[in-house]
């Protein structure tokens, strides 16, 4: 593993075209968890790699209750070989489910998964489908990011057993919850960001929190500095 990247990102570019709520297309502009988790990385100073799958056309509707995402053209399943990363950890950020997870159990270092893809059905601006992972990628996330909407489409059973391992539940501009071995902690930010929109947060959040954690911080220490990092993310970039 000498000379191996500390973090191995398997996430999606995308064009984002954001869209009013009467259909007028507002702003394109380059996204997707890619492009997002690899700037953070870039700005942490971390060594790492990047393994996507076919850049893919995001329209997001534009509300006063949020963003909600829609993927026209789905993009084709990437089947990635885990057995051969050598990363001390892999983040997976997916639009939808174009990362195939099958034999990541033949990886051996930390994953930390965002659910956000693997619930979205993706044909409608906002339609969420249920989730059940198998107990080969049970067994082998360390670490599960999920909004509070998203968790409530997948299986409860799934949801109870990463409270006991790892499990990041982002509430929006109020913060989130870690769940860490047995243990529950809130972290809000010290100021609400007033902004258009938050495109790029979640995934901002959690690049932070795993460069933390990758480099041996404890995981309430990763998560305030991961909150306390988009927050001045979501001030830049708004």
């Amino acid at each position: 593993m000498k000379n191996s990247p500390n973090i191995t990102v398997l996430a999606t570019f995308s064009t984002d075209r954001l869209i009013n709520q009467d259909g007028t297309v507002i702003n394109e502009q380059p996204g997707g968890p890619a492009l997002f988790i690899s700037s953070v990385l870039k700005s942490e100073g971390v060594e790492f790699e990047s393994i996507n799958p076919e850049q893919a056309i995001v329209e997001i509707l534009i509300t006063d209750e949020g963003e909600f995402g829609k993927i026209p053209n789905p993009p084709k399943p990437l089947t990635v070989n885990f057995s051969i990363i050598e990363a001390t950890a892999i983040i997976i950020s997916t639009l939808l489910d174009e990362i195939d997870l099958k034999d990541i159990s033949s990886y051996k270092g930390q994953v930390f998964l965002d659910a956000q893809g693997y619930v979205r059905d993706g044909s409608n601006f906002g339609k969420p489908k249920k989730w059940r992972p198998d107990n080969e990628i049970l067994q082998s996330v360390t670490c599960l990011k999920a909004t509070d909407n998203e968790l409530k489409n997948i299986n409860t059973e799934f949801v109870n057993i990463l409270k006991s391992k790892m499990l990041l539940v982002t509430h929006g501009a109020l913060g989130s919850t870690l769940y860490c071995e047995g243990k529950e902690y809130t972290v809000n930010p010290k100021k609400v960001v007033s902004v258009d929109n938050t495109i790029g947060a979640g995934d901002t959040l959690f690049a932070y929190f795993v460069t933390q954690i990758v480099a041996g911080k404890k995981p309430i220490d990763s998560l305030k500095f991961a909150t306390k990092k988009t927050s001045t993310f979501l001030n830049h970039i708004h």
